[in-house]
């Protein structure tokens, strides 16, 4: 316990970070709080930064008190004295990375923190799928492009199983459209009206001709890559879930998280 805390703040291991943000429904609330140059450099998916300074100001994922957060920085000093401030305000389940990012082993993304849902923009569940729909599309059709360009056995059935999870994915995108509509009253559109229109919402926000990967040179080349985009797809729907007010867009955001960083730690199996 330390300075007017209430409660004691843990110091947790990577290993059991790691295994806290493997859960679909109780991962904490992941704080970086360095600044935003170091954070450019290099963070753990899935964390929101919020610059130690920072910290006092109101934020909309720093809502709910009794929630657990993880709060880390370079090497674990920055983040405790992150976690005896929010302690100090009410927040109940506190843990700072021993360590800080120094000590973590996994995934890091490098650059900035982007392609985030504004609450204020984004009011439906529909929004949500389009954009995620979209990203799918653009993945499937970059692993099948690449399959009609490669005579390499081995590379051709590792773009057949990456284009296979994409359309799963679609799939399963189109089947939680289909639920709102339902739960909402809405005449749903029907699985190639839905991907048209979610085709035409990324030309409307100019991310049709944006590159998905650079061009691939071997099996291990187009792994990363691939590896790599997942993790970006994860930190996207993680980091818009927690800043987003309304509780089933939350929720619907999480779970479709946590499908990426399984297809992520697939991938990663395969690198293996």
């Amino acid at each position: 316990m330390q300075g007017h805390c209430s409660v004691v703040v843990r110091e947790i291991g990577a290993a059991t970070l790691h295994q806290l943000l493997d859960s679909p429904k109780e991962a904490p609330l992941l704080i970086d709080v360095r600044q935003p140059q170091e954070f450019v450099q290099g963070h753990i998916p899935g964390a929101l930064l919020i610059p130690l300074g920072q910290l006092e100001l109101p934020h909309p994922a720093l809502t709910d008190r009794s929630r657990p957060i993880v709060l880390y920085c370079r090497s674990g000093k920055r983040s405790m004295a992150g976690a005896n401030i929010l302690c100090n305000k009410g927040f109940e389940q506190i843990m700072s990375l021993k360590d800080g990012i120094l000590g973590w082993p996994y995934a890091t993304l490098a650059g900035p923190p982007r392609d985030v849902f504004a609450p204020a923009e984004t009011t439906t569940a529909k929004d949500i799928l389009l954009h995620a729909m979209g990203k799918e599309i653009r993945a499937h059709k970059f692993y099948g492009e690449w399959l009609s360009q490669t005579d390499e056995t081995a590379l051709k059935t590792l773009l057949q199983e990456l284009a296979s999870r994409e359309e799963g994915h679609m799939v399963a995108i189109y089947e939680r459209y289909f639920a709102w509509c339902e739960a909402n009253a809405v005449i749903p559109l029907n699985n190639a009206e839905f991907k048209q229109e979610a085709t035409f919402s990324l030309e409307d926000t100019g991310n049709a001709g944006e590159q998905f990967f650079p061009t691939p040179s071997s099996r291990e080349d187009l792994l990363e890559l691939a590896v790599e985009k997942e993790w970006e797809a994860y930190n996207f729907y993680k980091t818009s879930a927690e800043i987003m007010p309304s509780i089933e867009l939350r929720e619907l955001l999480l779970a479709l998280s946590f499908e990426e960083r399984v297809h992520a730690t697939s991938l990663l199996n395969l690198m293996a």
